[in-house]
């Protein structure tokens, strides 16, 4: 992924590590450059849908038109730390069009395009997105698990319009930012108290659904993941989680508890 590669580009940078972050810059360039170029893997637009795919296929982001403002945000905002160092980069007739598309593709801000679809992602009722590009699961509609990474997108769009003078997407990309963080805040994290069943028993909803919400993940039951994926990536952008100590301490003190609870359940499997 690009994003590690610029953070720490800007961190050498900042370190006065010249050197370090020049060789940073050059790799990042020639990631960019091959996903942009269209050997290898690439991105690819797909008139008939209305998206740009990437190549090769994760988490179903071609079958299912999966996650693609949590993938793309990564792209985006790694691309909006070279236009920190390089405008030139970033204009349209250069790098900038196709990270264009890449915005486009989860943030198009006008209705009735021929190319893309309004907000592909962002459900301005909820007030929040969906990642899941079907909303098939199992009857309970769509769904967002990491919420974290959905803010990572939205802050990017809002560095790069800024960055790329464009007032409009960085106006959108607050709106966005905005709406997503207070949702979490609410449907992910509840830290008022006041949304999750008390017979929940657990310190967020780590996965919210159209008709459900769960406490779990895709691929894992380990409680530090399941909790984690609501956090990653940590960024400035990350500032919406300095919250109450009393909602900090019912964090950790959840997470103690779900580990405990996991531990039991590995050592009677292990027992049986």
């Amino acid at each position: 992924c690009a994003l590690p590669i610029s953070h720490v580009m800007a961190i050498a940078a900042e370190a006065g590590e010249g050197e370090a972050a020049q060789t940073l810059d050059t790799l990042l360039r020639r990631r960019f450059a091959q996903w942009f170029g269209g050997a290898g893997p690439r991105f690819v637009f797909d008139r008939a849908n209305g998206t740009v795919l990437g190549y090769p296929e994760e988490f179903g982001s071609v079958a299912a038109m999966n996650d693609h403002h949590f993938h793309y945000g990564y792209w985006i905002m790694a691309a909006a730390q070279l236009a920190l160092r390089d405008p030139s980069w970033a204009a349209s007739a250069a790098s900038g069009g196709m990270v264009g598309k890449l915005i486009s593709d989860i943030a198009t801000p006008e209705r009735g395009r021929a190319d893309f679809p309004f907000l592909r992602n962002f459900d301005a009722y909820a007030g929040h997105s969906w990642a899941g590009g079907d909303g098939i699961y199992f009857g309970h509609g769509n769904n967002q698990e990491s919420s974290s990474e959905a803010v990572n997108a939205w802050a990017a769009l809002v560095l790069w319009g800024e960055l790329t003078n464009d007032r409009a997407l960085r106006d959108l990309g607050v709106y966005l930012y905005l709406h997503e963080t207070a949702a979490v805040l609410q449907y992910w994290l509840d830290v008022d108290g006041g949304l999750l069943d008390p017979k929940f028993d657990k310190p967020l909803a780590s996965m919210v659904f159209g008709g459900k919400y769960a406490y779990s993940t895709w691929w894992t039951e380990e409680p530090r993941q399941i909790q984690g994926i609501n956090l990653l990536p940590i960024t400035p952008a990350s500032t919406y989680l300095a919250l109450p100590r009393a909602y900090v301490e019912r964090f950790f003190t959840g997470l103690e508890r779900s580990e405990e609870h996991t531990s039991e359940l590995q050592s009677r499997e292990t027992i049986s």
